[in-house]
């Protein structure tokens, strides 16, 4: 499924208002009555300080990205058509509070990585998105992107072999829209312009509750790619163009967010100068041998 072509203004935060509110409406909604209850009026404060007229788009557009990743149904055709959450989604959904969407983004990073596994297992490649966040993760964390569409990311794009996935300004902008709202790169200013930085922290530090709190780091590292198979699940990275796989794992991103958690206090990174049954963490030029990870609940 092409997001970036097909669903261009769908965005995180609107998929989270309307998984909120079907959450409460349990027998579905029709798109006259979503757009009723959901879009802000043309006249009212919301409405006049934004792009009201994408808004109805923006809604329709995260509706079909729902369905797709599974977290939506949608019943019926034409007017009669209606839109419901999945039975399973509602209560994780109602956990979330309003004020602190953090939870919905992990349920989206795995639902996101749950698709892109489902297209490897029927022999596809994964939607846009997910196939370009795959390869974006597999980028050295210690360079940076352009934030606006140039020639440096066309080049970068076309000799990757991942046009396919990202073509033009009009599609990588709503995928590094994407890219920051999952928690998987920042922003930063370079020389006063804008880059994009990838720094997967926030996404790993999001599901540290289900990983282990001891274990191998081997074993570690298996229930993180479980959790968020965008940040290194083998079977992903072998769906990427020749030449993109990673030439280690685990992939320097993620080694990134392990050592910033780890000066956060909410890993302890266990070393070892033996060899066996240990994992190298590559940054840079820096490589250090771990045997196991201890991760530290959040403080009060």
């Amino acid at each position: 499924m092409t997001y970036l072509k097909n669903q261009v203004v769908a965005s995180a935060q609107a998929l989270f208002v309307i998984c909120r509110y079907l959450a409460e409406h349990r027998d579905g909604e029709s798109l006259d009555l979503l757009v009723k209850e959901l879009v802000p009026p043309a006249n009212s404060e919301v409405g006049r300080g934004s792009r009201t007229a994408d808004v109805p788009t923006m809604l329709t557009d995260s509706l079909s990205i729902g369905v797709d990743l599974g977290i939506l149904d949608a019943q019926g055709s034409g007017a009669r058509r209606l839109w419901s959450l999945r039975g399973e989604y509602v209560a994780p959904v109602k956990a979330v509070p309003t004020t602190d969407s953090r939870g919905f983004r992990n349920l989206l990073l795995r639902l996101f990585g749950a698709r892109a596994l489902a297209s490897v297992a029927e022999g596809e490649r994964p939607p846009d998105v997910p196939f370009a966040l795959v390869w974006l993760m597999t980028k050295d964390p210690l360079s940076t992107f352009p934030q606006v569409w140039d020639e440096e990311l066309q080049r970068t794009f076309d000799q990757a072999g991942m046009r396919s996935a990202v073509y033009n300004e009009e599609q990588w902008r709503p995928f590094i829209r994407w890219a920051r709202a999952l928690g998987l790169i920042t922003m930063v200013s370079a020389g006063n312009k804008p880059r994009v930085l990838i720094d997967p922290t926030k996404a790993v530090e999001g599901v540290l509750d289900e990983l282990p709190q001891q274990s191998s780091a081997v074993e570690w590292l298996k229930h993180l790619h479980t959790a968020v198979p965008l940040l290194g699940d083998p079977r992903l990275l072998e769906s990427l163009p020749a030449g993109q796989q990673a030439e280690t794992t685990p992939l320097a991103a993620t080694v990134l967010a392990m050592f910033k958690l780890e000066r956060a206090g909410r890993l302890r990174l266990i070393s070892s100068d033996d060899a066996a049954d240990t994992v190298a963490l590559r940054l840079g030029d820096r490589v250090r041998r771990i045997a196991q990870v201890h991760t530290v609940k959040e403080s009060a």
